[in-house]
């Protein structure tokens, strides 16, 4: 109430109330999962543990995903609707499904080259439930919730792809997967609707891009339809 607006004073250091409070820059957050309790649904990036390759979102039908290489400037990982996996709670793990394709999940199995995203998995004791477990110099790392005592983990395969291995094959050229919690994502592409019809389904690839970019639309009729390829797009 001492002064009045438009003018100009000069203060002492010790007439300003200051507070210890950082300011911190606005923008997502990236958070490795670090114990079992902050591994809850939300969104996340599954990058392996020196952060250097992740996971892509995009359905891998017969093979297991490529590596995506993670990109950072200045320290700051940039992020991409690629990267992003949304994670809801089921029995004691997470299964993730894909931003990109929301029908699709993430999908291990006990074999060497069993990663996969897809609708579903007709795989032997395949699972889309994915926990946590220590692996010395590793972190906290995700293997697919198969029955059993043998444990496959969410790994690199060299330079190539993602599979899932025994922790006993797990060094430097096989990275192991940690998991990353992220908040404040945005997504500044444009999303894509698909509409549910009678006589068969609908679907896109990607469900989420820029302008420009290009999209494909399939439809898959059911047992005794056909397509008469009348498209409506808005």
């Amino acid at each position: 109430d001492m002064y009045e607006a438009g003018k100009l004073y000069k203060v002492k250091k010790s007439d300003i109330a200051w507070t210890d409070k950082a300011v911190t820059p606005s923008g997502p957050t990236i958070t490795k999962i670090t114990s079992a309790s902050a591994f809850t649904a939300g969104t996340y990036i599954i990058m392996t543990y020196d952060e250097s390759y992740y996971v892509p979102n995009a359905a891998a039908t017969n093979a297991g995903p490529e590596l995506g290489n993670v990109v950072k400037t200045d320290g700051v990982i940039t992020i991409t609707p690629e990267m992003i996996w949304n994670a809801t709670v089921s029995g004691e793990g997470l299964e993730f499904t894909s931003y990109a394709e929301p029908d699709k999940k993430l999908w291990g199995t006990p074999t060497n080259d069993g990663v996969r995203v897809n609708d579903n998995s007709t795989a032997n004791n395949s699972s889309s439930v994915w926990k946590l477990e220590s692996i010395t110099n590793y972190g906290l790392c995700g293997y697919a919730g198969i029955s059993g005592t043998d444990k496959y983990y969410l790994s690199t395969y060299s330079t190539r792809d993602w599979r899932n291995y025994k922790s006993s094959n797990i060094k430097d050229t096989n990275k192991a997967a940690n998991f990353f919690k992220v908040e404040g994502w945005v997504d500044s592409n444009h999303s894509i609707s698909i509409a549910t019809v009678d006589g068969g389904t609908l679907s896109a690839s990607p469900r989420s891009a820029a302008e420009g970019t290009e999209v494909t639309l399939t439809a898959t009729p059911a047992a005794g339809y056909a397509f008469n390829n009348d498209w409506k797009v808005k």
